[in-house]
């Protein structure tokens, strides 16, 4: 079988699994990879397998070198050629100096997603190769990442409402180039994927063997860990959390992952604390020593009958919000009425505030120290609400790491998630 022909039956593969039939929307860039996406989904329209399903396609234009509209506008013809409804979308605004790839990372998903959710797509279609995973996790072990050492996700869950497929994770490169070549194809060379200055080509120019830890393992960990939080720990009010201490005594590396999830959501971080800072917390809480420690913006409250984590009361001021926009402390968002603007503050009452806590369940020493963190509107506007929310799931939830973020978001009383669209292999 040759390359196209093996390009075909992954992707027929990959049609078969969805849970229904709808809009994909293919992002392509004009290189091999996506193009090479595009170009073999359009080649399937006619097959039974495609039925129910429409193509659309969108190029990300970063506008950070001169002729990337042209690039763009050779995408246009491509698709325009292929019969795929195509649209470009640009960055705007004002570009950083410096992690210029991550800002470019962040904004690309950001605009799938927007465009995702308009044009009524159930999923957003990207080129990612076996190439592209070997170099993640080769970076990721470079940074100590741990238990990111399972790569790029089949599945990821971009904006908490959108899912982002890399159906071609099982390719390599040059395969796909090579079923570009058998079907007459050309593709856009990047001359950014030949710069040394940027930690991925260098890791592909020295040659990588990293392997990282297979998807179904790492969801497997996600599944025992789900099944720790439930057993373990109670939330009271989003705001506290109550952890057994009899759930420490086999105290393995999945337990600990979830603690720290759980920590991190309670403290509004978006990533986990460093390996060093985890372990040295992790040694404490192991010698069963009562006694208060902070990590991440949340504290450790280890009593002789149980653990208890509640955000520190450090640097919460009085911000202005918009509804729907960013997040307040990494917790709260504001919701209601669209265009709305409130000011979200700490609790002035603390009285009331205490109360409620002990009237959540929460032990009144804890509630004292607890209820400085906890917030309110500070306008009297119909319609305003806050809701909880989890920084960490906010731009990126990969889809092996489901089970233990539904678990987190019942405890901390945050709006489930959209079920992925595939089926598991």
């Amino acid at each position: 079988m040759g390359a196209g022909a093996d390009l075909l039956q992954t992707l027929r593969q990959v049609l078969r699994r969805f849970r229904k039939a709808g809009p994909l929307l293919v992002a392509i860039s004009g290189g091999s990879d996506s193009t090479a996406l595009l170009v073999a989904l359009s080649r399937l329209r006619d097959e039974p397998v495609f039925s129910g399903f429409s193509l659309q396609a969108i190029t990300i234009d970063h506008g950070l070198r001169p002729g990337s509209d042209g690039e763009a506008e050779a995408v246009a013809r491509l698709c325009q050629r292929h019969c795929v409804p195509h649209s470009v979308r640009p960055w705007l605004g004002e570009k950083p100096v410096t992690g210029v790839q991550a800002a470019a990372r962040a904004a690309r998903y950001r605009l799938l997603a927007e465009e995702a959710r308009l044009c009524g797509a159930i999923a957003v279609l990207t080129g990612h190769n076996a190439d592209d995973q070997r170099e993640t996790i080769a970076m990721r072990a470079a940074r100590g990442a741990g238990e990111g050492l399972s790569g790029m996700a089949e599945e990821t869950l971009i904006g908490e409402h959108v899912w982002l497929l890399r159906p071609l994770l099982s390719l390599k490169r040059q395969s796909l180039r090579d079923a570009l070549c058998e079907w007459g194809e050309t593709w856009l060379d990047d001359p950014s994927n030949d710069n040394p200055r940027f930690e991925r080509v260098r890791l592909r120019q020295q040659g990588l063997a990293t392997t990282g830890l297979p998807e179904k393992d790492r969801a497997r960990s996600s599944e025992r860990q789900a099944a720790w939080l439930d057993a373990a720990v109670t939330v009271f009010a989003g705001a506290v959390a109550r952890v057994t201490l009899s759930s420490f005594e086999t105290a393995d590396v999945e337990v600990l992952q979830a603690l720290f999830r759980l920590s991190s959501a309670l403290g509004g971080k978006a990533f986990l604390p460093s390996s060093e800072a985890r372990m040295r917390m992790a040694g404490w809480l192991a010698s069963g020593e009562p006694g208060r420690k902070t990590l991440g913006g949340t504290v450790f409250d280890l009593r002789r009958d149980a653990l208890y984590l509640y955000r520190e009361n450090r640097g919460l001021k009085a911000e202005r919000l918009v509804v729907g926009g960013d997040l307040y402390d990494g917790r709260y968002q504001l919701c209601g009425p669209q265009g709305q603007k409130a000011m979200v503050r700490p609790v002035r009452e603390r009285a009331k505030a205490e109360a409620l806590l002990i009237t959540a369940g929460v032990p009144e020493a804890i509630a004292k120290r607890a209820a400085p963190a906890l917030v309110e509107i500070g306008d009297a506007v119909p319609g305003l609400r806050l809701e909880r929310r989890i920084a960490a799931h906010r731009h990126f939830l990969p889809g092996f790491d489901l089970k233990a973020a539904e678990s987190l978001r019942r405890h901390l009383g945050v709006p489930g998630l959209p079920d992925p669209p595939l089926e598991a292999s």
